[in-house]
C-alpha cells in the first residue's frame, strides 16, 4: 500500500535522501487523505522585545483602590474591578499581546499594553483598558489610574525597563542594595565547594566572597560591558540567542579588580513563562587560586536584564499544523495537475 503525507499546496514531503522514494500517508478510511497546512506562529523578534520590557511584571497581579472600587490588574492577563462586598464585578479587559507597542512622544514616550473585550457595557461597547509604562528609576511605581470615558481605563506607571535606552546604572537602581547567597549541602550553584557564600553589593559596586574558614575577599566591580558570547565556562544548560550558535548566550559582564574572570548577568532563560519572585537567581559561582590573581566566575540571571533586548534568549518555535480530509479521487487529480 502506498502512503502519502500531503501538506498545503499539495507539496509532498520527501523522507530521507533526495533520491529516496516518495511515500504517501493515509489516515482513517482508505478513501480519505489529509491535506495539511503548516503555519509558523512564532512571535516576531520585534514583538518579543516589546513584551520583554514588561518581564518584571508579567504574570504578577497588583491591587489598587480608588473611587470605591477595588482594581486587580494581572499584567499579561486580565484586568477587573469590584466593590468591596462583591455585589458588582466588571472585567476591564484581557491582555492582547499583539497590540503591545511603543509610542514615541519625546520625553513622554512610553511602552503600552492593551486590555480588550471586557464586560459588555451596551450592545455595541465593552470595557477596555490601556496600561502605559514611562521611564523611571528604581522599582516599578504606579503613578495614576483614571477613567478616560465610561468604558475605558488608563493606568500610568514608571519602571526603568520602560526607558527608551536601558543602561546599567538604571538597571542597578532597581536592584536591592545587598543580595546574599549561602551554599547548602550539595548546592549545585557552588561546584567544587570553592565558596561557602557570596554577597552582591550593587550600590558600592563590590562582590564579597566567603571562601570558608572565616576567610572573606572583597572585589571591586569594574564598569560593565556587553559581551556577545559567554566564554566556555558555563556548565549550566542555556537557550541560545537567535544570532548565535546553539548553546551560546550574550551577557552583561562585570570584570573584577584583582581577579581573572568576573560576573556575567543574563536575561532569565524562561522570562516569558515564570513568575519572578526574586530579582536575581544565581546559576553558578566558583573561585580558584591561579597565579597571582584568583579566578572568579559568577553567572546569574534576572528578569530585570530582559529590558535589554540584546540579552533576550531565543524563543522556541511555535508551529501549528491544521489538517482536513480530502477524497482520494480529488487528491489524485490535484497531484496529476501539479505534475
Amino acid at each position: 500500500m502506498s502512503i502519502t503525507l500531503f501538506v498545503f499546496a499539495l507539496n509532498k514531503i520527501r523522507i530521507g535522501p533526495v533520491t529516496a522514494p516518495e511515500y504517501e500517508m493515509r489516515f482513517g478510511p482508505q478513501q480519505k487523505l489529509l491535506k495539511c497546512q503548516q503555519k509558523d506562529e512564532t512571535e516576531s523578534w520585534f514583538q518579543l522585545a516589546f513584551q520583554a520590557r514588561w518581564a518584571m511584571l508579567l504574570r504578577q497581579c497588583k491591587s489598587m483602590t480608588t473611587g470605591g472600587w477595588n482594581y486587580l490588574l494581572c499584567f499579561g492577563g486580565r484586568f477587573e474591578r469590584f466593590f468591596p462586598r462583591g455585589q458588582i464585578r466588571q472585567e476591564l479587559g484581557n491582555h492582547n499581546k499583539k497590540l503591545d507597542g511603543y509610542v514615541n512622544e519625546g520625553e513622554k514616550s512610553y511602552f503600552v499594553q492593551h486590555y480588550v473585550n471586557g464586560t459588555k457595557y451596551d450592545d455595541n461597547t465593552m470595557f477596555s483598558s490601556e496600561v502605559r509604562c514611562y521611564c523611571g528609576e528604581g522599582e516599578p511605581k504606579l503613578e495614576s489610574l483614571t477613567m478616560t470615558n465610561e468604558t475605558n481605563l488608563l493606568v500610568n506607571l514608571e519602571m526603568f525597563s520602560c526607558c527608551k535606552r536601558v543602561t546599567v546604572p538604571l538597571l542597578l537602581s532597581s536592584m536591592p542594595p545587598v543580595l546574599s547567597f549561602n551554599a547548602q549541602a550539595g548546592d549545585h550553584r557552588f561546584p567544587g565547594g570553592s565558596m561557602q557564600g557570596m554577597e552582591f553589593r550593587f550600590r558600592n559596586n563590590s562582590l564579597v566572597i566567603d571562601s570558608g574558614y572565616d576567610s572573606e575577599k572583597t572585589f571591586k566591580m569594574k564598569p560593565a560591558r556587553f559581551v556577545a558570547r559567554l566564554p566556555n565556562l558555563v556548565i549550566y544548560p542555556l537557550v541560545s540567542r537567535p544570532t548565535l550558535r546553539a548553546g551560546a548566550r550574550s551577557a552583561i559582564y562585570w570584570p573584577l579588580e584583582g581577579a581573572v574572570g568576573g560576573i556575567y548577568g543574563l536575561c532569565h532563560t524562561y522570562w516569558d513563562e515564570i513568575v519572578g519572585d526574586t530579582y536575581l537567581d544565581l546559576i553558578h559561582a566558583q573561585i580558584h587560586q591561579s597565579g597571582d590573581e584568583p579566578e572568579v566566575y559568577v553567572l546569574y540571571q534576572s528578569l530585570a536584564l530582559c529590558g535589554m533586548h540584546q540579552l533576550i534568549p531565543k524563543q522556541r518555535p511555535d508551529t501549528v499544523v491544521q489538517c482536513g480530509e480530502v477524497e482520494v479521487k480529488e487528491q489524485k487529480e490535484a497531484v496529476a495537475q501539479e505534475l
